[in-house]
C-alpha cells in the first residue's frame, strides 16, 4: 500500500517555478508640516506671504488645482471623467488601459467623492482677523485618480485629495515592477494577471525581487510629483513642503507553479484536509443568521464546499481573551478542476466560535488555472 503524499512532498516534486516577492503596495503620502493647524497657518502666512491666514485661501488653492488638472488633461489629450456611484474603479481602469495603451504616461484621470478629514477655521476674538485651524471636520471632497503606466512600475495610480492638507495615496505592484525589469534585461517570461507562469531565468527573477527597495518607491513618487499637477507647487516643495510616505497596505507573495493539474488537485485536497478544524467558514452568516457569542447555544460547523468547478475551504478563528481581536484565515479556491457537487462537514462546538458572525480576513490568494496549472499564493 503506497503512502499518501503530503503537502511538502507535492511541492518538492512538482513545483517548476517558485518566487518570493513583494506583491501589492498601498502607500499614504502626507506633508508633515501641514498635519496641524499651526503648520497650516505658517504655510499660508509665512511661506506664501499672506497677511491673514484665511480659510478662503484654502478654497483658492483647491480651485487652482482643479483648473490645472483640467488644463493638463486637455493639453495632453488625457481622458478626464467622474466615476459612477458604486462603479468598480479596477474594471474601468482595465478597460481604459486596453483602449489607451500608452507607456510611461497618464492613461486617464478619474474623479471620485470620498470621505476625508479637513480643517475647520474659527475666528479668534479681537479687531484683527486671526483664524485658528483645527483638523476635525469630516467632509466628502473630490479625489483625483491619476492612472499611470510607469516605465519601471507598469500599472499604477496616484490619488490626490483636493482639500487641505492635500494628502495622496500610491498604488504599486511588485510583480509589475519585476515584469518591467525582466523586459529591460531581455529575459523571456510568461505572465499571469498578478504574477508569473514561467521564466527563462528564474534565478535572476528571484534576485531581482530581492533588490526592490524603498529608493525605487521614492524615485517613483519624485518622478510623478514633478510631472503631475498637484495642490502644492514646485516652489512649495522646494521650500520643504514635500510628501513623505507611510505604508498603508503591504502584501508579500509566494508563487509556486506546478507541472500538472493532478498535482494541483492533490495539493488542494491536502490543504483542505489540514484546515477543516481551523475555524468558521466565511459563509457563516448564511448558516447562522444571528450574532454568535460564547453563550450562544447550538452547534456550528466548518464546511468544505464543492460547487460546479469550485471547491473551497474558508474559515477563521477569533480570540476574545484580550481587548483586541486576532483572526486567522485560510481560503483555497481552485477553479476549473473539480466538478463533483458534494459537501463534507467537520462539527465544532459553539464555544469554538466566541465572536459574532461578522468577520474579515485576507484570502491567501490561492488560484489555479487549468490551462497552465498555476498556483499563486499571496
Amino acid at each position: 500500500m503506497s503512502t499518501p503524499l503530503n503537502i511538502r512532498d507535492l511541492l518538492e516534486s512538482h513545483v517548476t517555478l517558485e518566487l518570493e516577492s513583494v506583491d501589492r503596495l498601498y502607500l499614504n503620502g502626507y506633508v508633515p508640516e501641514l498635519q496641524h493647524g499651526a503648520g497650516l497657518v505658517g504655510f499660508l502666512s509665512v511661506h506664501r506671504g499672506h497677511p491673514i491666514a484665511s480659510p478662503a485661501l484654502l478654497g483658492q488653492i483647491t480651485g487652482q488645482f482643479v483648473a490645472e488638472v483640467k488644463a493638463f488633461a486637455q493639453q495632453q489629450s488625457i481622458p478626464l471623467f467622474h466615476f459612477e456611484r458604486k462603479e468598480s474603479k479596477d474594471q474601468r481602469a482595465h478597460q481604459m488601459r486596453a483602449q489607451r495603451p500608452v507607456r510611461d504616461a497618464v492613461v486617464f484621470i478619474g474623479i471620485a467623492q470620498e470621505k476625508a478629514y479637513a480643517f475647520s477655521a474659527h475666528r479668534l476674538p479681537g479687531k484683527r482677523a486671526v483664524f485658528e485651524f483645527t483638523r476635525n471636520k469630516s467632509v466628502i471632497p473630490n479625489y483625483y485618480y491619476f492612472y499611470l503606466d510607469d516605465a519601471d512600475w507598469g500599472e499604477s495610480f496616484i490619488k490626490v485629495c483636493s482639500y487641505a492638507p492635500w494628502g495622496l495615496k500610491l498604488y504599486l505592484n511588485g510583480h509589475e515592477w519585476l515584469k518591467r525589469q525582466l523586459a529591460k534585461e531581455g529575459i523571456a517570461f510568461k505572465e499571469l494577471d498578478n504574477g508569473f507562469l514561467s521564466c527563462d531565468n528564474p534565478q535572476r527573477l528571484q534576485a531581482l525581487a530581492r533588490t526592490l527597495a524603498p529608493q525605487h518607491i521614492q524615485a517613483f513618487l519624485n518622478k510623478w510629483v514633478d510631472r503631475l499637477p498637484l495642490p502644492l507647487s514646485a516652489a512649495d516643495r522646494k521650500a520643504g513642503y514635500c510628501y513623505r510616505l507611510t505604508v498603508w497596505q503591504l502584501e508579500f507573495s509566494l508563487t509556486q507553479i506546478v507541472d500538472r493539474p493532478l498535482a494541483g488537485r492533490q495539493f488542494f485536497e491536502e490543504v483542505i484536509r489540514d484546515n477543516l478544524a481551523l475555524g468558521r467558514p466565511d459563509r457563516v452568516q448564511l448558516i447562522f443568521p444571528r450574532k454568535i457569542i460564547r453563550t450562544t447555544p447550538g452547534t456550528f460547523r466548518t464546511r468544505v464546499l464543492r460547487e460546479a468547478s469550485i471547491r473551497a475551504c474558508t474559515s477563521a478563528t477569533s480570540d476574545l481573551t484580550s481587548n483586541s481581536t486576532s483572526r486567522k484565515a485560510a481560503d483555497c479556491a481552485p477553479r476549473g478542476l473539480f466538478t463533483t457537487p458534494t459537501t463534507s462537514e467537520s462539527t465544532r462546538d459553539s464555544n469554538t466560535f466566541p465572536n459574532s458572525c461578522s468577520w474579515a480576513a485576507k484570502s491567501t490568494g490561492a488560484c489555479w488555472k487549468s490551462s497552465g496549472s498555476a498556483k499563486t499564493v499571496a
